[in-house]
């Protein structure tokens, strides 16, 4: 190797090394930083689907009744309800947990949480 002289040389390396320290330190800030995002982003709702009915069987009102469930990537989250009459509209909320409800479900509120968790 040759250099303007051996300081030089030693300068460079001596350069590097830090360069390298600091690189690796780096590297490990972004490393625990990426996985305190991926444990946030499964508490993030990521899952969400909507189905559509007929509240009343014979209706023909275009399927104006809906079932939304809103999930995080553990199965948590909320499933919303309107049921569409013609004399008036309901809105129900029921809680989910680790992809069931506490409450009782109807099959359009089921199906969307399948719908959910089938697309995270």
């Amino acid at each position: 190797m040759r250099g303007k002289n051996g300081a030089s040389l030693e300068d460079v390396i001596k350069h590097l090394s830090k360069e390298h320290a600091q690189m690796l330190e780096s590297d490990k800030t972004l490393s625990k930083t990426s996985e305190e995002l991926r444990a946030t982003l499964k508490n993030t709702i990521r899952g969400v689907s909507l189905v559509r009915f007929n509240a009343l069987s014979g209706d023909s009102s275009g399927k104006q009744s809906f079932a939304t469930a809103l999930l995080s990537e553990l199965g948590n989250g909320v499933v919303l309800s309107s049921l569409y009459t013609r004399d008036n509209a309901r809105v129900y909320a029921k809680p989910v947990k680790n992809f069931a409800s506490e409450h009782e479900l109807t099959n359009e509120e089921k199906q969307a949480i399948l719908n959910a968790r089938k697309g995270l």
